[in-house]
C-alpha cells in the first residue's frame, strides 16, 4: 500500500502543479507566517525583499499631522505564479500577464520550469515589465525544492515541514519534474565541509534519488557542480569505525574517501 501524499502525484498538467505549488505555499503559511516569508524570499533575487510580517511601530512620526501612537504597516504584494511542464513560455505572454495588475509595493512574476530564461532574457523582460512595478524571476523546480529543503534544515524539529518538504520532493520526482541527470541540493551551514572535502551529504531519512551530476546550492545560487562518484550510508561509531553500506556507483570505497567522510563527520 502506497503512502498518502499531500499533493495530488496522478494527476497532470500544469493547472494541476500551479495548485499543488500554491498548496505548498498555503501550508507553509499555516505553519508558520516567517517560514513562509524566509522561504518566498530565498527563491528571489537579493534585491526584493518579500515582506508578510506586519511591522508594529509606537511613537511614528509623519511629514503632516504630527505623531502616531501606534501604526501597524504591511507591505502590499501581488505575487503572479506561471508554470510550464516542458520548455519556456513566449515572453510577450507573460509581459501581458503584468499589465492586468494595480501598482504595489511589490509586484513579483515567477516563472517555474525545467530550465530558466538566460540572463540576456530575464533583464530584457524585467526592463518591460518595471514600468508596471514587476519584477521577473524565473527558476526551476529543482532549485523550488532545494530552497525547500534548505529552510527544513534551519527548523529540523518541526516534523510537519519536514514532512511538507519530504512530500513536494517525492511528488516533484514521481510527476518527473526534476530531471534525474542533474540535481541540486541545499548547503547552508555544510557549505563549508561540502567544498573543503568534495563531498555532499544530508540525513538518511531524505532519502536518495539516482543522478549523474550534483549542484551545490546555496545563498540563492548554485556555488558548484560535481559528477557524482559514489554514494554510501556512512556510520560513525563512538569508537571512531566508520561503518559504510554502497548504494550506488563504481568501486568500492578507498582510504582517502573515508577519511574524508570522517573528517566531514568530525
Amino acid at each position: 500500500m502506497g503512502f498518502i501524499n499531500l499533493f495530488q502525484i496522478y494527476s497532470k498538467g500544469e493547472n494541476t502543479i500551479t495548485n499543488n505549488i500554491l498548496l505548498l505555499l498555503s501550508n507553509l503559511y499555516r505553519i508558520n507566517p516567517k517560514i513562509y516569508e524566509l522561504f518566498i524570499n530565498s527563491i528571489l533575487p537579493e534585491n526584493i525583499n518579500y515582506e508578510v510580517i506586519p511591522v508594529f511601530t509606537q511613537q511614528k512620526s509623519q511629514e503632516k499631522g504630527g505623531i502616531i501612537d501606534g501604526h501597524i504597516h504591511t507591505k502590499a504584494t501581488k505575487i503572479i505564479i506561471e508554470t510550464k511542464i516542458t520548455g519556456l513560455d513566449n515572453t510577450k505572454k507573460l509581459i501581458n500577464y503584468c499589465k492586468n495588475e494595480n501598482p504595489s509595493e511589490t509586484n513579483i512574476l515567477i516563472h517555474i520550469s525545467h530550465s530558466t530564461f538566460d540572463e540576456a532574457t530575464i533583464k530584457s523582460i524585467n526592463q518591460r515589465i518595471g514600468i508596471y512595478n514587476f519584477n521577473f524571476v524565473s527558476i526551476t523546480f529543482s532549485e523550488l525544492i532545494s530552497s525547500l529543503q534548505e529552510i527544513a534544515d534551519e527548523y529540523p524539529f518541526n516534523e510537519e515541514l519536514y514532512r511538507l518538504s519530504k512530500d513536494f520532493y517525492y511528488y516533484c520526482s514521481s510527476m518527473g519534474l526534476i530531471k534525474n541527470v542533474f540535481r541540486i541540493v541545499p548547503c547552508n551551514k555544510s557549505f563549508e565541509l561540502n567544498e573543503k572535502y568534495h563531498l555532499y551529504f544530508q540525513p538518511e531519512s531524505r532519502g536518495y534519488s539516482n543522478h549523474q551530476f550534483t549542484g551545490i546550492y546555496t545563498a540563492k545560487e548554485v556555488k558548484y557542480i560535481g559528477k557524482v562518484n559514489k554514494v554510501f550510508l556512512a556510520e560513525l561509531t563512538k569508537e571512531g569505525k566508520l561503518i559504510t553500506k554502497k548504494i550506488s556507483g563504481n568501486g568500492e570505497i578507498t582510504s582517502e574517501e573515508e577519511n574524508r567522510i570522517i573528517s566531514t563527520i568530525k
